[in-house]
């Protein structure tokens, strides 16, 4: 690991794109650019699975539903800023220590209730049914999730994987019933979808959480990273900006090439659909073309 924060992956790579030394201070205008050009590219990189550094796990329940919804508490704008939120009961204050008219609300019993003036100084917790239209995201499992990777399903002491479905083609009855979908409803909340619930117990969940950063964010990372991310930075300012020879900005694209490839290999995430060479397919050209020998 080795920390470096934005700001000098940015005066690095502007140095050696010979924008402008780094004993000197970077101008505005280019340092907002090269702040631009690395925001869109570790985008890319979030977004194809290249940062295995984001990627986290959970373990579920699944309670046999069908539906089991991941991401953020997010109350609705009424009541933004008036309910307390509390991981478990035990973490409830005395009623006695809050105003009366405050609401407040359990993750872990999933129980809202409002603090009454039920006697001469003393207040109580009292029940509110229906506490979960106080939510815009009320989640099964909280959990920061820019997409669901993978699903395995516990079998005794091991886990068997579940294969991905199109949220599109979820309900075709051709699909077997191993299988999951994921339906993005907003920025702070997914619904993971299984087949058949009634056949799985617990889940693991392997996910990324968004790569989110500002430009004094200190970043604990494998080094391989940081040589990505400068390298990527440098070609990107150097494309942005042609200050260098042909011959040099060449040089940066293989160098930069040769990095992803690095990182690229060490990810399990990045994988390629194949079939089983010792079978025997016997199909139309048509059918081949259409990628039957996938789906067989």
């Amino acid at each position: 690991m080795s920390k470096i924060t934005i700001r000098e992956i940015i005066v690095n790579a502007v140095d050696q794109s010979r924008l402008v030394n780094r004993s000197q201070p970077i101008p505005g205008n280019i340092f907002v650019s090269a702040y631009t050009l690395l925001q869109r590219r570790l985008d890319q990189y979030s977004n194809t699975h290249l940062l295995s550094f984001i990627q986290k796990e959970i373990d579920i329940s699944t309670g046999h539903k069908g539906l089991i919804k991941l991401g953020q508490y997010i109350l609705k704008d009424d009541y933004d800023g008036l309910v307390n939120l509390y991981e478990k009961e035990d973490d409830l204050p005395n009623a006695n220590d809050l105003n009366p008219g405050q609401l407040v609300f359990v993750k872990e019993t999933r129980r809202g209730m409002r603090v009454d003036h039920v006697a001469l100084n003393a207040n109580a917790y009292i029940s509110i049914p229906n506490a979960d239209t106080w939510f815009e995201s009320l989640p099964d499992y909280e959990i920061n999730v820019q997409e669901v990777n993978r699903v395995y399903a516990k079998f005794g002491d091991g886990y068997n994987e579940m294969n991905y479905i199109a949220y599109e083609d979820f309900y075709n009855r051709n699909y077997n019933t191993t299988c999951y979908t994921v339906h993005v409803v907003s920025d702070s909340e997914q619904d993971l979808i299984i087949k058949e619930p009634t056949q799985y117990d617990e889940l693991k969940l392997i996910y990324s959480e968004p790569f989110e950063f500002d430009v004094d964010t200190e970043l604990n990372i494998p080094r391989q990273y940081i040589a990505l991310f400068t390298a990527a930075l440098t070609y990107d300012l150097a494309m942005a900006y042609p200050r260098l020879g042909d011959a040099t900005t060449a040089m940066l694209k293989q160098r930069l090439d040769e990095l992803e490839e690095n990182v690229r290999r060490s990810s399990s995430i990045q994988k390629f659909i194949s079939r089983d060479v010792n079978r025997v397919y016997r199909m139309t050209r048509a059918e081949f073309a259409g990628g039957q020998w996938l789906l067989d």
